[in-house]
């Protein structure tokens, strides 16, 4: 919370220093170059690089006349293995467990917005920005086996997950923006997301023993999910080409 709180500190100084600086002066045109457009990067809280709201991707195109757009790609994956292994022995009942786990798993969300200028005085620019979401996802386990060994007969089972999700929603920012020059500018953004998302998942088990034969059972499972949330708070750079 202090980070947010220290982010929320630094967009306010920026905004009162710059709208007292040009208090003064009357209202300009646009204080961003039109036709042009603009990759966006968020600053860490130890004001270091990272992408934009997780976006490996943020466009924004500025236009004369009409509202500018925003484009941004969110992915996030990860690729897991783990083993476990535990032993017990006791002289004539020995139990041994084994787990190997498989994860393979990616998510993707789309963004794309109109942004609407609420105020200008100088090279500052209050704003909103609003437009949908896209949130996408795929989660693979092509390998889960559990082996568990009381006594002198054998239990082993295996787990092949797939899972699915697909959705839209929109999502609203409000920001802040002031132009330190021709090409890069600053902002400070903040926002909420809504989503309506479905989830498919199918879970197929296959259980073998020493004294029976095997036993196979899927599970099948669909689930639809809305959900309200905030879209982080964004210190950022923007770098204009």
């Amino acid at each position: 919370m202090n980070r947010y709180f220290g982010r929320i500190f630094v967009g306010c100084l920026l905004l009162g220093l710059f709208t007292s600086v040009n208090a003064a002066q009357p209202a300009e045109t646009d204080s961003l170059p039109p036709a042009r457009y603009a990759l966006q990067f968020q600053l860490d809280q130890n004001f270091s690089f990272s992408s934009f709201e997780g976006s490996v991707l943020s466009v924004r195109q500025f236009r004369t006349g009409a509202p500018d757009r925003r484009w941004a790609v969110s992915v996030n994956g990860s690729i897991t293995k783990s083993d476990e292994e535990a032993e017990h022995s006791l002289q004539t009942n020995s139990t041994t467990n084994e787990n190997t786990i498989t994860m393979n798993e990616i998510n993707i969300r789309l963004l794309g917005q109109r942004i609407h200028s609420l105020y200008q005085r100088g090279p500052v620019t209050a704003y909103t920005a609003v437009g949908w979401t896209f949130p996408f996802g795929y989660n693979y386990q092509p390998k889960t086996t559990r082996v568990t060994t009381p006594d002198t007969s054998m239990e082993q089972s295996r787990q092949k997950l797939t899972a699915w999700n697909i959705g839209l929603g929109a999502q609203l920012n409000f920001g802040v923006e002031v132009a330190h020059n021709d090409w890069v500018y600053w902002f400070v953004e903040y926002g909420i997301r809504s989503e309506f998302q479905w989830f498919h998942d199918r879970l197929l088990v296959k259980e073998f023993t020493a004294t029976a034969p095997p036993l196979k059972s899927t599970n099948t499972n669909n689930s639809f999910v809305f959900s309200l949330r905030p879209a982080y708070l964004t210190l950022g750079l923007a770098v204009m080409f």
